[in-house]
């Protein structure tokens, strides 16, 4: 408890002209019963409130003896005070509510305000003085920040700006008022993400130099006692994440984070002297320094602008956080990975000086992903020379996927060279988003393209456990790797790549396997390397049993006997030593026998130490049915959804029904049922290894069980499709609650966060349920068919609440009138499809309300053949509809959607060869032309599928040669804005990107004068169009864009540096501005005026001709002064 003589106490109210000495005596007479010396009068300042008549003081200070009347209430906060000394009464109090003034500082020199914020539960002024009790009276902000800055009044010190986990509040404040509150804080909040949005936009305008700090120790959470109170007695946790309190900067190279060790409560409880408090103050005089260089002139109004930009170019581009998984793995031990580090391979890649790639390979468990940590952090950190970027990836979704890894490796090198996120680069991103970042090819080129730039000097990526990438992005990066080494260029882009030594990716790097590419491959598995390896395992397990014997105190020849034991085990792994030696910390006995009895049965191989620590759980039922989840589950999931995964079970129709366990306590649960086995990082549950998930499920043919080694009760023990059962039963279960029908999502969008935050599992369950239905191979029963129906039933409020967030995340906008056939048809639920065909009132020629797209028309899309058959087959008639001359309606297998597109034009362009051959025989047309003239011919050829060529050859003619058709798709799809089918088209390599039609239009020149700006982009990404190129009228793509009044289009011409901006056409001699005035008249022309004007005064800078550049100069600034 406090002592009362350390309360620090603030008095509002005293007279503007009175000073320390008159304020102690007229306080002391009001009181009556202490003395002026009894009072330690700390600051005096003015009060801030610029308004206030007559102005007042406040001070702060300390009793040596408290008076009567506050002692007798002390728990009262607040005092009046009156007497004969005083004029006015003062307040008295100890809560600090409101502002409070800590200095004065005289008019001339005041430059900064700065505010000190607390905590929601945390003492307005306790949360800064010394935690030690000794000092109490120090308050930093008070006593140490105004000697450092005299011109500063208070201080800033930041709160948590990502939210942080509020599960045990939760649960405290459920049902009461506050529990708003505590949601908004929740980290990932709807009005977290509106707060940081907003306040990022006042720092950007006021360019302000912003620091985060975090904490790194553990705090106790809270946690429901037995008599029904709350007490901070739960597992300690970090409460608010480092990525949450650097606004996500935390795993990046920013030097606009610092960490403090301290905990939660302490991290802003500095001392005198305190070398935190220093660090911090060292921050503050950055901030203030940056404010007094801002210069207002208009030009670092703009810079200030791009600044923020490409601060928003960052967060897109930071799609995980890198450096918190690269961390994941330990630091190596002094004495390993030095085979790798010596050898001539990998100083021959290091010292290249041009583009060049090392792939080193090596079996499971020999530390690859140790290396790669050892290379990042200490033999190739980033320099002035060299900018070090690398990707860690893993048999988890986010981090299977080869767009975030580019993302994140973009990330790095724009943080480390900022210089070369230029203002081009920035409005490429703001021009398409998120599509960008989603597309492999888009990033790669961007990757290439900035490598090429003078300043970019040396990058290296890293990119480890090259095998757990998804196999189709793996094969994707694979072939983008040969293309690039296997021909010149003129950069210094390093890759070094780790892996297993695996078949699929030796063949996919064969095409670099001749003379003359720079490639290099290691064979850590090559018995010379393999020896080298060994021999620092050994290594490895010296300094393990060291510390063994630090910790358990053992006596010399004790650790010398568990040293030889671990020793005499062959084909020793890191993994191996990792899984044993935590076997044997867990039972070991502190003595000779002990240790005897705990190595004479020591696990041989990895799969015998995964066996034993699964043989320990308290539970091994429900341990295989986590398991299972985590296996088949398509990413980790959070503790607080496992916890709901495991508790709910079929007889549960609401989430009233569920008794959930508490973060903390299911977190030694978890620990509990499958000790090492799994490991939590970040709240998110991951198998230890990727060989985890080999030992659990086996790949390929099923072994009888009789082949397994009896022994080993654990290995192979799940079968992949069980597990997607389980997760399939979960998800439905969940579904089903009643409070998806009673309370369903509506149609604002905006409300989409704050529903999935407000029902636990809903956002997995609703993107993923299908998927697992799929993939288990269920024969459906009743149950399995009632419960398919009920959550597919188009009218039903649970349906559109998990199909709205579903679309949403796959798609955007939620499609109007999709029926339950539709529905089933999309997701390949052919069980449920089967169903309703031998129901009454099928419509199989229903189309939504969005796309005008039917049943066959989704399915076709999405591949599924087996529910294509089924939607083929005539709708049973039966008798008593012959009576009532009530046929069921006949499928158009030839229906056109809004985009004038037949369900064979989708599966020619997707290249479902079994679809396309259901689709012909029941007399699909395959020359129907959609809205840009693409037939199913034309889709197939330029998908590549030769079978589904030569299928629709045989059923339609092709009137032209390939050639003369993908040409005509390329202009007609850029006339019509259509940037799926452009893309894919200039993907293929075989389309001509600056075809002309009769009148000598480009697609360059149509989207230009449509305002695809789409379209125009990928055609200049292409580096193969003529810019300049006329029609017969001799106009230019520029002329268009501004004749049309498209100023994106206009900036994106004249980003390039190739336009002529006084380019005229052939017959009426007009210059693109003129040409704008006559077609939209005066608010065109003054609008295309204004824009071209400013990009022409850019523009000079990517002139070498000086004159010309001169003179372009002197035409932006009179197109300017025209403006006006």
């Amino acid at each position: 408890m406090v002592s009362q003589s350390t309360l620090t106490f603030r008095l509002r109210g005293c007279p503007a002209t009175v000073d320390e000495v008159a304020l102690c005596d007229a306080l002391a007479q009001a009181f009556g019963d202490i003395d002026p010396d009894d009072i330690h009068l700390q600051s005096l300042a003015r009060a801030v409130d610029p308004w206030e008549t007559p102005s007042t003081k406040t001070a702060t200070l300390r009793f040596a003896k408290l008076p009567s009347v506050v002692q007798a209430q002390i728990s009262r906060g607040e005092w009046k005070i009156e007497g004969s000394g005083l004029n006015n009464a003062l307040i008295l109090d100890s809560h600090f509510l409101g502002l409070t003034p800590l200095n004065d500082v005289g008019v001339h020199k005041h430059k900064y305000d700065c505010i000190a914020i607390s905590g929601l539960s945390s003492h307005p002024f306790g949360s800064w003085q010394s935690k030690n009790s000794s000092e109490r009276s120090w308050m930093w902000i008070r006593d140490n920040l105004p000697k450092a800055f005299p011109e500063i009044r208070t201080v800033l010190f930041g709160v948590p700006s990502r939210g942080m986990e509020t599960q045990a509040l939760m649960t405290m404040v459920n049902g009461r008022p506050n529990q708003d509150l505590v949601r908004d804080l929740t980290a990932g909040s709807e009005y977290l993400h509106r707060l940081d949005d907003r306040f990022f936009e006042v720092a950007r305008c006021g360019r302000m130099e912003l620091f985060w700090a975090y904490e790194t120790k553990t705090s106790p959470t809270v946690a429901k006692q037995a008599d029904g109170s709350f007490a901070r007695t739960g597992p300690e946790e970090i409460l608010v994440t480092p990525e949450s309190a650097t606004r996500g900067l935390y795993g990046t190279n920013s030097t606009s984070i610092f960490a403090i060790n301290e905990n939660h409560s302490d991290m802003v409880k500095f001392g005198e002297g305190d070398a935190n408090c220093h660090i911090v103050l060292g921050k503050l005089k950055e901030t203030c320094a940056a404010y007094e260089e801002t210069s207002y002139s208009p030009e670092a109004a703009e810079d200030a602008s791009l600044a923020g930009r490409k601060r928003d170019v960052l967060k897109t581009l930071f799609t995980l956080s890198y450096r918190e998984r690269k961390d994941r793995n330990p630091d190596r031990i002094p004495g390993t990975c030095e085979w790798f580090a010596t050898h001539h391979f990998f100083q021959q890649w290091q010292e290249s000086k041009s583009s060049t790639m090392l792939w080193v390979s090596a079996d499971p468990g020999c530390g690859k992903s140790v290396l790669a940590k050892h290379l990042v952090d200490s033999v190739l950190p980033a320099t002035k020379a060299r900018t070090t970027c690398y990707f860690f990836f893993k048999d988890v979704e986010d981090q299977r996927s080869a767009t975030s890894a580019l993302s994140c490796i973009l990330h790095q090198l724009f943080e480390q060279r900022e210089i070369l996120l230029s203002a081009k680069v920035v409005e490429r991103f703001e021009m398409y988003g998120e599509r960008l970042t989603n597309s492999f090819g888009e990033l790669w080129d961007l990757l290439l393209a900035i490598s090429r730039d003078t300043k970019a000097g040396e990058i290296v990526c890293i990119l480890d456990a090259f095998d757990e990438c998804e196999d189709t992005a793996q094969s994707e990066l694979a072939k983008a790797l040969c293309k690039f080494f296997g021909s010149g260029n003129n950069s210094n882009l390093k890759f070094l790549i780790t892996s297993r030594p695996l078949g699929k990716i030796r063949r996919a790097f064969q095409p670099l396997y001749i003379p003359g590419v720079p490639v290099i491959r290691l064979k850590g598995e090559s018995d010379i390397e393999a020896e080298k390896i060994t021999n620092e395992i050994d290594v490895y397990i010296r300094t393990r049993v060291r510390n063994i014997q630090e910790l358990f105190q053992l006596k010399p020849d004790e650790a010398e006997l568990l040293l030889k034991k671990l020793l005499r085990v062959p084909n020793r792994t890191y993994l191996w030593v990792h899984l044993t030696l935590d076997l044997i910390e867990t039972s070991i006995n502190i003595d000779k026998v002990g240790i005897e009895k705990a190595t004479s049965v020591l696990p041989q191989t990895v799969d015998e130490a995964y066996d034993r620590i699964l043989a320990k759980s308290c539970d091994s039922q429900e341990s295989k049915r986590l398991l299972s989840i985590v296996v088949a589950a398509t990413r980790p999931l959070t503790l607080a959804e496992m916890a709901l995964a495991l508790t709910i079970r079929e007889e549960h129709v609401s989430y009233g029904d569920l008794d959930l366990k508490s973060e903390g306590r299911f977190r030694e649960y978890v620990r509990d049922l499958c000790g090492l086995f799994v490991t939590v990082v970040a709240s998110k549950i991951y198998l230890l290894h990727q060989t985890a998930k080999e030992f659990l499920v086996q790949d390929g043919p099923v072994v009888a069980e009789e082949d397994v080694n009896s022994q080993l009760k654990w290995k192979w023990s799940l079968r992949l499709e069980e597990c997607h059962h389980i997760l399939w039963q979960i998800s439905t279960w969940y579904l089903l609650f009643t409070e998806f029908e009673i309370n369903p999502l509506d149609d604002n969008t905006e409300e989409l966060s704050q529903y999935l935050y407000d029902h636990l599992f809903l956002g997995y369950s609703a993107k993923n349920w299908a998927a697992h239905f799929r993939l288990s191979s269920i024969n459906g029963d009743d149950t399995v068919k009632n419960s398919l129906l009920a959550i597919c039933d188009a009218k039903s409020g649970r349906c559109r609440t998990w199909f709205r967030i579903y679309w949403a995340s796959a798609h955007g906008g939620v499609p109007q009138g999709f029926t339950t056939l539709m529905i089933a048809s999309y997701f390949g639920i052919g069980l449920l499809v089967g169903h309703l065909m031998k129901g009454d009132g099928v419509e199989l020629c229903s189309t939504d309300g969005t796309y005008r797209r039917s049943a066959l028309s989704w399915a076709s899309e999405n591949g599924f053949d087996d529910v294509v058959k089924l939607l083929l087959r005539r709708p049973r008639v039966r008798f008593k509809d012959m009576v009532k001359l009530s046929f069921p309606e006949r499928l158009n297998i030839n229906t056109r959607d809004k985009y004038g597109r037949t369900p064979l034009s989708y599966a020619a362009l997707n290249g479902h060869v079994a679809i396309a051959k259901l689709l012909i025989k029941a007399r699909a047309r395959a020359d129907s032309e959609d809205d840009i003239g693409g037939t199913p011919i034309s889709y197939a050829i330029f998908s590549g599928e030769e079978a589904v060529i030569s299928l629709l050859q045989k059923r339609g003619s092709m009137a032209s040669s390939a050639d003369n058709i993908m040409r005509k798709l390329l202009l007609s799809a850029a006339k019509k804005g259509d940037d799926v089918v452009v893309k894919r088209l200039l993907g293929t390599d075989k389309t001509d990107a600056d075809v002309m039609d009769e009148k000598g239009r480009t697609p360059l020149s149509l989207a230009a004068e449509k305002g695809h700006t789409a379209v125009l982009q990928l055609l200049l990404d292409t580096g193969k169009v003529d810019i300049e190129a006329k029609d017969t009228h001799g106009r230019t793509p520029l002329l268009w864009a501004a004749g049309q009044g498209h100023t994106a289009m206009v900036q994106l011409l004249l980003d390039t540096g190739k336009v002529d901006i006084e380019a005229k056409d052939a017959i009426y001699g007009q210059t693109p501005l003129s040409w704008a005035a006559e077609k939209g008249g005066i608010r065109l022309w003054y609008s295309c005026y204004w824009i071209l004007a400013r990009l022409i005064l850019r523009q000079r800078m990517l002139f070498t001709d000086r004159h010309h550049s001169r003179g372009l100069q002197k035409r932006g600034i009179q197109l300017l002064y025209s403006c006006y």
